[in-house]
């Protein structure tokens, strides 16, 4: 349902920097935050009060939520808010951004991961034997790998999906779209955080794992890298090729550019009933 294939060349100038720039400060903050708050509630930094751990799988998805919630709002008009390859692979396959730009992205978003990572470490008094936050596959051996790889393959489609939903333009109730796809990866992490500590998105699962204390972390690294970029594929290719109903291009970054359109001819609508 493509109709307009981006441009054969990717302009580098400001507004691509500020894009990619933006990409990394809002992954930065979404790691910093909401992996402090699963260390912090889950008792991994000395001193966290215990009392938070019952409550902890709750706390850490609010906290994923509602941060990507956030983030859009505030980075949304400036880059589109990916914070995930995942999210971006999908943007690009489907023809909506550019592959040089997608492949600055996912740069910008790794480099954010690592970044916050290493400053988490460096001042909750961890190290590389004591840091967690990484993801790690759980269960019986036979079955880990199926059940951690599917779990992350289908709700990380589950995101993405919400993500085109949001953009498709044939919508008019735009105002929520942010709080949507920050419900979706509260939900994700309801789901899974027992079962991975829930990865869905390869930047949020690299950093951690490249300086946790257990080995397992960067042994099963890669189903956290995979099976995301699957699961965003998936729902990419169901959305546009079924349920778009008009072809679409831009992603978020023509969504907000859209919306602020929209309510500039509501403003002026209104204005012109009222000196009628």
């Amino acid at each position: 349902p493509f109709r307009h294939p981006p441009s054969m060349s990717q302009p580098m100038d400001r507004d691509f920097f500020r894009a990619v720039s933006a990409e990394f400060l809002a992954t930065f903050m979404f790691v910093y935050v909401c992996v402090s708050c699963a260390l912090n509630t889950l008792g991994v930094v000395e001193g966290a009060n215990p009392l938070a751990q019952p409550t902890a799988t709750l706390a850490i998805s609010l906290v994923f939520g509602f941060t990507i919630f956030v983030l859009i709002h505030c980075f949304g008009h400036i880059s589109g808010a990916n914070i995930n390859p995942a999210v971006t692979l999908a943007l690009v396959a489907t023809k909506q951004m550019h592959p040089i730009k997608g492949a600055a992205y996912a740069v910008a978003q790794c480099f954010g991961s690592i970044v916050a990572s290493a400053v988490i470490m460096g001042t909750s008094g961890l190290d590389t034997n004591t840091m967690g936050g990484a993801n790690m596959m759980s269960g019986p051996d036979d079955t880990k790998v199926l059940h951690a790889f599917v779990s992350e393959m289908l709700l990380t489609g589950g995101l993405v999906f919400t993500v085109f939903a949001t953009v498709d333009p044939s919508r008019e109730d735009t105002h929520l779209g942010p709080l949507a796809i920050g419900f979706a990866v509260g939900i994700a992490h309801l789901v899974n955080v027992p079962i991975t500590g829930c990865g869905i998105n390869p930047a949020r699962s690299l950093g951690p794992a490249l300086f946790a204390a257990s080995d397992q972390a960067r042994e099963d690294l890669w189903v956290f890298l995979l099976a995301p970029l699957v699961g965003a594929l998936l729902a990419a290719f169901v959305y546009t090729q079924w349920f778009a109903e008009v072809s679409f291009f831009g992603g978020l970054e023509a969504f907000y550019h859209k919306k602020a359109q929209r309510d500039e001819k509501r403003k002026t609508g209104q204005s012109m009933a009222d000196k009628v």
